[in-house]
């Protein structure tokens, strides 16, 4: 059996260009629907996390050892 073809010049442009247009949809993607959706659960969760340490703040301070 010979050896399989391989991709001439234009071939490899024509390759190129598709993966350039492929990463582009791909970065178009995450920039439009996967970053805004971090970012809104990052910062409910540093909103649940700051709730948090505003009732153990009053919980030690309610329940401080007297001197």
């Amino acid at each position: 059996m010979g050896e399989p073809s391989k991709p001439g010049s234009g071939e490899w442009e024509e390759i190129a260009r598709t993966v350039g247009r492929e990463l582009d949809e791909i970065v178009g993607y995450i920039e439009k629907d996967v970053v805004p959706k971090v970012r809104e659960h990052s910062s409910q969760g540093l909103r649940v996390a700051a709730e948090k340490l505003v009732k153990l703040a009053e919980y030690m301070e309610k329940n401080k050892p007297s001197s």
